[in-house]
């Protein structure tokens, strides 16, 4: 079994809804960190930048002890299609998301319906039955399973999309 974290990113909607960001170990389900990234900055320009600071600085603090002893780290971004304006910011965020990965780290991109499909069990999967999805793979793992029954009740569905688009991404890179 390869030693391995996952990165899951829900970009959300761009600037508007938080970006979910969530690390764990997709065999051992031990959750590392889930935490909604967001700015109270005005400008779309400089949410994006702190951002992007955030989930850098929380990369390298995150995971530095894993990449010392040669784990592997795979980063999942949902990426979607958006039109207009708002998915302009998206894609200029998921962009620069995606500049902040060192090098030798894998990022698949994975879309929603693929999410809700893996995930959910059909790509026209609500937020619920994907939630439901994301605890049932954690379910032997007891404070996972707790901390994510937790996250469905207080409806911290960025983050609970953000575990669904890593284990999706996990699938990904186990099927290579």
């Amino acid at each position: 079994m390869e030693n391995l974290i996952i990165v899951g990113v829900d970009p959300g909607t761009g600037i508007s809804s938080p970006t979910g960001m969530v690390i764990f170990n997709p065999n051992s389900c031990d959750i590392i960190f889930a935490e909604e990234l967001s700015s109270t900055s005005k400008t779309t320009e400089h949410k994006v930048k702190d951002i992007c600071g955030a989930f850098e600085a929380i990369l390298m603090i995150e995971l530095d002890k894993y990449v010392n002893r040669g784990w592997k780290v795979v980063v999942v971004f949902e990426n979607f299609v958006m039109r207009g304006k708002g998915g302009q910011v998206l894609q200029r965020l998921i962009g620069a998301l995606v500049s902040r990965v060192p090098k030798d780290f894998e990022v698949i991109h994975v879309y929603n319906t693929t999410v809700k499909k893996q995930v959910g069990g059909t790509g026209r999967a609500d937020k619920e039955q994907v939630a439901d999805g994301v605890i049932h793979y954690f379910r032997d793992h007891d404070e996972s399973w707790r901390s994510l029954r937790s996250l469905k009740t207080n409806r911290k569905f960025d983050l609970l999309d953000a575990f669904a688009i890593g284990l999706t991404g996990f699938y990904v890179h186990t099927t290579k």
